[in-house]
Order: C-alpha cells, then sequence, then structure tokens
C-alpha cells in the first residue's frame, strides 16, 4: 500500500490525479456529501468562461503549485465577496460561469469556483 497524505488520507497518486483535474467537484460528491444544493449547482458547469479563465490560468502556470496559487489569487482578487443571504442563495452556490460573469459571490459561489478552476 503507498503511503498515504494524513490529512486527505488519499494516496500520492490519488492526489496527483485529483488535482490534475477540473472536475475535483466529483470527487467531493463523492466523499458521502449529502448537500444535493452543492451537487446541482456543481452539474450546471462552469461554461465557457470558466473555462477560458481555467485554460489562461493553465497557461500561465509553470508547474501545479504555480496554477493552484494562480487560481486562488484569482477566486481571491477578481471575485468580490457579497453575501445575499435570502431564499435559496442562502444554502444554494450560484454556479461558477454566473460568478465569473457578475464578478461576486459569497463563501459557497467562490469556493464552488475555485473547486471547478482546479
Amino acid at each position: 500500500m503507498q503511503a498515504g497524505n494524513a490529512r486527505t488520507g488519499l494516496s500520492a497518486a490519488q492526489e496527483q490525479a485529483l488535482l490534475g483535474t477540473r472536475f475535483a467537484v466529483r470527487w467531493v460528491g463523492a466523499t458521502g456529501s449529502t448537500n444535493d444544493d452543492l451537487r446541482a449547482a456543481a452539474a450546471e458547469g462552469g461554461g465557457r468562461a470558466v473555462d477560458e479563465v481555467a485554460r489562461d490560468i493553465e497557461a500561465r502556470g509553470r508547474t501545479q503549485d504555480d496554477r493552484i496559487l494562480a487560481a486562488i489569487r484569482f477566486v481571491q482578487d477578481e471575485i468580490r465577496y457579497l453575501g445575499i443571504e435570502i431564499g435559496p442563495s442562502s444554502y444554494r452556490p450560484h454556479s461558477p460561469a454566473s460568478v465569473i460573469a457578475q464578478r461576486f459571490g459569497d463563501c459557497k459561489d467562490k469556493a464552488l469556483l475555485l473547486v471547478e478552476l482546479l
């Protein structure tokens, strides 16, 4: 058995495979999460805008660490935090494409966008 990461419980190969894909949100769903709203928002997909940002991040980053930091910086610097906690927005994240288009989102929106970019 391969040595794993004590924090995540994943082997080095599993972590590498997970970090190498932009569809890591599928792993979140596979961990037993029962949050149907998160899965529904993720299923809406990122759309063309998210794909363009992800390609730009991938093109500029020389290493995997560079790409991860660029994705984090994009979400931190380019997406303003704004929480509108009324109705479904209080528990269901918006799609990553709408967050990029609006350039704002709450913590759920920003977290889902980051996962989609990775």
